[in-house]
């Protein structure tokens, strides 16, 4: 699966799954999603390396989002929707696990809205990049600004690339509820971990996820505010 390679992924978008551990290939049996895993016995079986229980958690959550996207949308709205949504998920899961948003996904989320926007009329589309310049400009800004306060960053420009993708989607009047949304996620994520286990609040802790859940909330929902 492409988001356990990455930062590796280099030449390996259309190679063949294979063992992390011994670099086996799967067998195609067990590249069925959900139900590889189980018929794999949940482990490689040529080393017994166990896979990552992501990979299923992964598929569970692509396709709630393509049924989300079904409920919601018709059509090829609906189908532009799911393409955004596995888009969001893949980049939440790498900057989870990475602390990186790759170039590459925000580059096609960011294209891919403004086509929608391009093919919905002018005023869409220039509501597009208004969102997208917006949002890239806000988080650009206000990064730089703690990196002079504090002398370390705050914001990468990862999470400006990202916002300026959700601004092209659900344009700039929707920016501050989403900001608002996925601050508020953020902040409920850190108080659980720090009643649970204790969180250093000087440790960087990735603002992708959080982003990227408002952005798919507020693309089905609108802005709640």
């Amino acid at each position: 699966m492409l988001v356990l390679r990455y930062p590796n992924w280099r030449g390996t978008w259309f190679a063949q799954s294979a063992c992390s551990r011994c670099a086996t290939p799967s067998a195609m049996r067990a590249q069925l999603p959900f139900l590889g895993r189980f018929l794999e016995g949940g482990h490689c079986a040529t080393c017994g390396e166990r896979t990552p229980i992501l990979v299923p958690l992964f598929e569970i959550a692509a396709f709630a989002i393509a049924i989300w996207s079904l409920g919601v949308f018709d059509g090829i709205a609906a189908v532009t929707a799911a393409m955004l949504g596995w888009l969001l998920l893949s980049a939440a899961v790498i900057d989870q696990r990475t602390m990186l948003l790759p170039d590459s996904l925000t580059t096609i989320a960011l294209l891919l809205g403004l086509a929608v926007a391009a093919a919905a009329g002018p005023n869409a589309l220039l509501n597009a990049l208004t969102g997208a310049a917006a949002g890239f400009a806000a988080f650009a800004l206000i990064g730089e600004a703690f990196r002079r306060l504090r002398g370390r960053d705050g914001i990468g420009l990862g999470d400006a690339k990202l916002l300026a993708a959700a601004g092209a989607w659900v344009g700039w009047q929707s920016l501050p509820s989403l900001v608002l949304i996925a601050a508020c996620t953020a902040i409920v994520l850190i108080l659980l971990k720090r009643v649970g286990q204790g969180v250093d609040l000087n440790r960087r802790l990735p603002f992708g996820p959080h982003l990227a859940l408002a952005a798919w909330v507020t693309l089905l929902y609108r802005p709640l505010i």
